[in-house]
């Protein structure tokens, strides 16, 4: 791994996240910040009146409200380079007031296939969003209780592994404008840590979310994330509401031989699963006799059954996961693993957009059809060799 990704992997675990103030940044109450203006920043600032933040009616707003909606930023250094991208996927769980993150990241130029993962968890209320578990698969860490937005806090401090950081809310009537386009009304927090030698500036706008965010070290812009792409995804569920219907699965009449062994397959699918939640998913299946020969390994799992076909060969035709939970972070995992497992040649961000994709289709990939579909018992996930 190069000293490049570190470098932008330490910056994007701030994304969720000042004391004294000893670094310089100007007041933004309803300054308009473009790229242009990155060298222009100097460094000073406080809080907004508590008067001023309990305006606000229902801090949640600053939350995409939208299950399934994606946010891409490029990352661009202060010469204006861009060196990744950095994307995030929300998926709303059983309760409407909880939601996971999935995010990843590209770096450019891209010397390895490691992908940052990250999956959070967050609690949202009218008063405040809390993340309330984050989950860093490359560095193995764990943080929790992080408050993004509090309508009755104006500064709070942040505990990290890697140290404590201060927040403050500084504007909530900031103007941003991004590749994607302008937002107004937005809330600015800014976060520090507790020498002043990094500074993190974030702009959340109303029905989406982080739009923007500026990283400042000793007093210099170091990196930029700019929002080139939103996308609303599929309506959060109301209150009291049945998960909503949606996908369609792939249908094939005579399912053909994939040339994947069950075994390779499954030592894959399992190093993926050890790596992140220290547990094997595919592990003594019960076997059984299908037609034309096939053979169908069940793995029952804490969240749903994973069943795979094969034929007399243990090649595989058919992987099925089915489960009566809602989707949720540790369902998406598993079907990240699943997809993943097929092809080396599949990146997160990859298994991410077959996930995602369209949700009244399936999706193809190589010799494979694969589909989601999801509905108030739960949801199938299936994956067919179309050879």
């Amino acid at each position: 791994m190069n000293y490049n990704y570190v470098l932008l992997f330490l910056v994007l675990i701030l994304l969720t996240g000042c004391t004294k103030l000893e670094a310089e940044v100007r007041k933004s109450s309803s300054k308009h910040t473009s790229h242009s203006d990155l060298k222009e920043i100097k460094t000073e600032f406080k809080s907004v009146s508590q008067d001023e933040l309990l305006k606000i009616e229902n801090i949640s707003v600053y939350f995409s409200s939208n299950r399934h909606s994606t946010t891409e930023f490029k990352i661009i250094k202060s010469d204006k380079t861009i060196v990744g991208t950095y994307k995030e996927i929300v998926t709303n769980e059983d309760k409407t007031d909880n939601y996971v993150i999935t995010s990843y990241l590209n770096e450019y130029p891209s010397e390895t296939n490691e992908s940052l993962d990250i999956v959070k968890n967050f609690s949202i209320s009218t008063d405040e969003i809390k993340l309330v578990r984050q989950v860093d698969n490359l560095l193995g860490t764990t943080t929790k209780n992080l408050i993004i937005l509090n309508k009755q806090k104006s500064s709070w401090v942040s505990q990290y592994d890697l140290g404590d950081r201060q927040n403050f809310i500084t504007s909530t009537n900031k103007t941003v404008s991004t590749s994607f386009g302008s937002f107004s009304n937005c809330i600015e927090v800014t976060e520090t840590t507790m020498d002043g030698k990094e500074v993190t500036i974030k702009t959340y706008a109303p029905n989406v979310g982080l739009v923007h965010q500026l990283v400042l070290l000793d007093g210099d812009i170091y990196l930029e994330y700019d929002l080139v792409d939103y996308n609303s995804g599929i309506n959060r569920k109301k209150d009291n509401e049945k998960q909503n219907e949606f996908g369609r699965l792939p249908s094939i009449e005579t399912l053909s031989v994939s040339n994947i062994n069950i075994n390779d397959y499954a030592a894959v699918v399992n190093e993926l699963s050890i790596s992140q939640i220290n547990n094997q998913i595919l592990h003594r299946p019960s076997v059984e006799s299908g037609k034309d020969n096939d053979f169908i390994y069940s793995f029952s799992t804490e969240i749903g059954d994973i069943q795979i076909t094969t034929n007399d060969k243990a090649l595989i035709k058919k992987v099925k996961f089915e489960s009566d939970e809602a989707l949720g972070e540790e369902g998406l995992l598993y079907m990240q693993w699943l997809i993943l497992s097929l092809s080396l040649k599949i990146n997160l961000e990859k298994a991410n957009n077959i996930i995602f994709a369209d949700p009244f289709q399936f999706y193809e990939l190589d010799d494979y059809l694969i589909g989601l579909e999801s509905h108030n018992n739960g949801f199938n996930f299936v994956i067919l060799s179309n050879k």
